[in-house]
């Protein structure tokens, strides 16, 4: 799961497996979170918040969803975003999202 850690806590606690893979506590984290998850080798979901920004720094889940799917990822992708219009959903699915998640 790919988001700011405000989120962390709350969501792992309630819906989360106490193993699942947190990333984004760090830019460093963002910019090498397609490699983490392969290399990891068992996750079966990854949920990637589109717009990340870390400074001067803007990282997005559809970035990261096309270089997962380069790498071979096979699991689901959920995209997590307050954009849902059709040309959005449209992008996360081009990018190799299976789906998305409201804010």
């Amino acid at each position: 799961m790919l988001m700011g850690k405000r989120y962390k806590v709350v969501l792992i606690r309630k819906y989360f497996h106490p193993d699942s893979l947190i990333l984004g506590e760090t830019a460093e984290q963002v910019a090498t979170a397609a490699e983490s998850i392969i290399n990891k080798g068992d996750i079966e979901a990854v949920i990637l918040d589109q717009n990340l920004v870390y400074g001067d720094r803007n990282y997005y889940g559809t970035d990261i969803s096309k270089k997962l799917r380069l790498l071979g990822y096979n699991g689901v992708i959920l995209m997590r975003s307050a954009n849902t219009e059709r040309h959005d959903i449209k992008l996360y699915l081009s990018a190799g999202a299976d789906g998305y998640l409201e804010k």
